[in-house]
């Protein structure tokens, strides 16, 4: 195993480069922290808890900054964004980043329903929820935390002007749709 681990990491360096796998190591270790909510690779076993493995870097660490500046409130995320330096916020976005996501099924009416209003969601989030750029992926995030997610943007909880307009006219039963619809995406 030991030997199998260090062949897969060894390349995983020759491809990234050294300042990379630098970041990589710094980024896993510094992963220590968030693997009892988010999983050890990045995938969370709580669904209100986001999955952040293969998320875009940029949006990882635009929220552990919204977080430390408290645009973001969570009473944790701020405490342990603060603990962080943004040395230590890319590399920890770098590698999770490298992960693979876990994909989720649910219920088959839901996602059928959340298929149909997916395409309020794919000009930002791209067809299979991959987020490209600086968007986030969503692709199989929790549908529970998505649900929430959607529900903070239209209470107000979360700002981004899009995201708050997109989400004005959904129902409840929209956001849970699109939530399960979501968990299935696979971005690749």
């Amino acid at each position: 195993m030991f030997k199998i681990t260090s062949l897969i990491i060894g390349s995983f360096f020759i491809v990234l480069g050294e300042a990379n796998a630098n970041e990589f190591l710094l980024g896993k270790e510094k992963s220590k922290l968030c693997s009892s909510c988010h999983g050890l690779n990045g995938n969370s076993i709580f669904p209100l808890t986001p999955k952040l493995a293969g998320q875009n870097v940029d949006y990882i660490v635009n929220q552990l900054k919204a977080f430390k500046t408290g645009r973001r409130n969570n009473d944790t995320m701020k405490l342990i964004s603060q603990s962080l330096s943004n040395i230590e916020m890319f590399a920890l976005a770098t590698f999770y980043s490298t992960q693979d996501s876990n994909i989720l099924n649910g219920n088959a009416l839901l996602i059928k329903k959340g298929k149909e209003k997916y395409s309020m969601c794919w000009g930002c989030h791209g067809n299979n929820g991959e987020g490209p750029g600086s968007y986030p992926r969503i692709a199989g995030q929790h549908s529970q935390y998505t649900t929430q997610q959607l529900n903070n943007y239209k209470k107000g909880v979360r700002f981004n002007p899009v995201m708050n307009a997109v989400v004005a006219e959904l129902s409840v039963i929209d956001m849970e749709a699109l939530g399960a619809y979501i968990a299935t995406l696979s971005p690749d």
